[in-house]
């Protein structure tokens, strides 16, 4: 109907009223206060109904606004460490592109890493222990390496980086590790 207030509201509902003159039993708006007052002042107050999908979709966008506010604001230290990871990885990309292989020198020293979680030694340490694999040649030697580096990571960590390492180890290459499948 396009109602933006209440005078509005009243002048479509009257125009409706004389082209039906019947008392409707129920009526179903949004949830705009200026229809829901508009209704009420031109049919019985019983009459006015709200709809369930506005009021599931209105909560739905206070719920999402709210929870993006609360990430950004609560996680804000791991959003940054993530980002500074990412583009720490972006410039060994680069150099990986250009150079035929990383050596430990070529290899940039990880920025330190100060976030406010609890896990965030643990994290610069699993990377620390992981970033002398790009330095390997052999697609087959660097599968190996990788899995014996999880295992040791395993080992020292316990159930913590269980789930992790399953991962990494289930997006290995089923076949024989090739130069065309590592790059």
């Amino acid at each position: 109907m396009g109602i933006e207030d209440f005078e509005n509201g009243c002048r479509s509902l009257l125009a409706v009223r004389k082209k039906a003159p019947i008392n409707p039993y129920i009526i179903t708006c949004d949830f705009s206060p200026a229809l829901i007052a508009a209704i009420k002042a031109i049919f019985p107050e019983s009459a006015v109904q709200i709809d369930g999908f506005h009021v599931m979709q209105t909560l739905n966008n206070g719920i999402r606004r709210d929870f993006k506010y609360y990430r950004a604001k609560h996680y804000r230290d791991e959003i940054n460490e993530l980002l500074g990871l990412r583009s720490y990885l972006n410039v060994l990309q680069e150099k990986r592109k250009h150079a035929d292989l990383l050596t430990p020198e070529s290899i940039p020293p990880l920025k330190k890493i100060t976030p406010s979680h609890s896990g965030a030694k643990k994290c610069n340490k699993v990377i620390k222990q992981l970033l002398f694999l790009l330095t390997t040649r052999d697609p087959r030697s660097f599968f190996i390496a990788f899995d014996m580096e999880l295992k040791k990571l395993l080992k020292e960590y316990g159930e913590i980086l269980k789930e992790f390492c399953d991962t990494l180890r289930s997006k290995f290459p089923k076949r024989k590790f090739t130069i065309k499948g590592r790059n």
